[in-house]
């Protein structure tokens, strides 16, 4: 896999180091230094000249580089929260809450060995010709209100692909997994799927009046960092729009890709 390893600032030295060196390993990938901020013309004119199979991003603060990355590529984005101030929650925050259509994958605050782990199982998930996505969630959360508009705008998404996406009570071995937690709950079973040797991106489900409330930011932080990768609160459309984009071969999505990010009337 051809990776575009991207970092806003040389003093993220201490994360891009050793992720670099366990990520070529196994892929060849090619860092690159660029702020989104500083040098925005030679951020895009990166995106627009390189080969790249997928882009890992990282930055600190408001760590908007992700994000920017997104707005440009129908590739595969991950984005790394790397610790300054507050913990490195406003980062996690900036990467995490993209709005729907844009996706990005996170991680933990400076987490990176949590995207080594990921790309392995998406590396061998694609190998293996896994084609379809599974939806993972008790009734109580698929029933939730704000949970359902986001089914139904993925259903819409995906109304010429019938095959594409499917609803399970446990994770599917043989797919890429979206699998929802129930956000304020204490009972952590959902972390057992960390272990499985199969891709899976967590949905933090909250209810309308938890997502409004700023304290459930220290959950997201708490949440995150005890691993996995992850998407915003209640995004179920970046959790399957990000992983169309692993399955997107030879750009079999690409339209559909497009409705999302333009806003479209399927978005």
């Amino acid at each position: 896999m051809k990776i575009l390893m991207l970092f806003g600032s040389t003093s993220d030295e201490f994360i891009y180091g050793p992720l670099h060196g366990q990520l070529s390993l196994n892929h060849q990938v090619e860092l690159k230094i660029i702020s989104a901020h500083r040098q925005a013309s030679k951020l895009e004119e990166t995106l627009n000249t390189l080969e790249y199979d997928c882009i890992l991003a990282g930055a600190g603060l408001a760590a908007h580089l992700p994000g920017v990355c997104a707005s440009k590529t129908l590739k595969p984005v991950l984005g790394l929260p790397v610790s300054n101030q507050l913990d490195g929650l406003d980062a996690l925050l900036s990467i995490q809450q993209m709005p729907a259509g844009i996706p990005v994958f996170t991680v933990g605050v400076n987490k990176g060995s949590e995207f080594v782990s990921f790309i392995q199982k998406v590396s061998m998930a694609k190998n293996s010709g896994y084609n379809r996505l599974n939806v993972v969630g008790g009734a109580h959360l698929l029933a939730q209100e704000n949970v359902q508009k986001e089914l139904t705008k993925i259903k819409e998404l995906s109304i010429h692909t019938p095959d594409l996406l499917h609803f399970s009570s446990s994770v599917d071995t043989s797919a890429f997994n979206i699998f929802l937690v129930e956000g304020l709950n204490e009972d952590l079973q959902w972390s057992e799927n960390l272990e499985l040797n199969t891709p899976v991106v967590f949905v933090p489900i909250f209810s309308v009046e938890a997502a409004k409330d700023a304290l459930s930011a220290y959950k997201l932080l708490s949440l995150t960092g005890l691993g996995g990768v992850w998407v915003g609160i209640n995004n179920l459309r970046n959790a399957f729009l990000g992983l169309v984009q692993w399955i997107n071969v030879e750009g079999r999505f690409d339209e559909l890709l497009l409705t999302a990010k333009s806003g479209g009337k399927n978005s």
